[in-house]
């Protein structure tokens, strides 16, 4: 009789672990689905609307990839300058590179120094 309890019990701790384990990736789902419900609600505002009507130059030139990087030193600055820039769960940076349709890239090369790199796909360079 006590291995049948022995056994409940293990069937109900693994049955816990199961549940909190869903409970635990059903709200990640929510928290995705709610900051991309707000990232489309920020972007359908008047102001961001025109400014993703502006019509892009005519393609011309050479094609190339477009690509630029710049350094910034961190220190003595009295808040986290990548925080700032990626913005909050990266609803920033994902903003910019949906907008302008580039890739951004922030990494720490040394302690206080940030690099930033931006890039974007090949085409022509009127439109680079």
């Amino acid at each position: 009789m006590s291995s049948l309890s022995q056994l409940s019990s293990t069937g109900k701790q693994v049955d816990e672990d199961s549940t909190e384990q869903f409970i635990m990736q059903l709200i990640i789902n929510v928290e995705e689905h709610i900051l991309l419900h707000h990232v489309n609600k920020l972007l359908a505002l008047p102001m961001i609307q025109n400014i993703i009507q502006i019509p892009t130059p005519e393609p011309s030139g050479q094609i190339k990839k477009g690509f630029a990087e710049t350094c910034y030193s961190t220190a003595g600055l009295p808040y986290n300058m990548a925080g700032r820039i990626i913005g909050p769960r990266g609803c920033t940076v994902k903003a910019i590179q949906l907008l302008c349709g580039c890739g951004i890239e922030l990494n720490f090369i040394k302690y206080n120094l940030l690099l930033i790199q931006i890039f974007v796909e090949p085409d022509y360079e009127s439109i680079v």
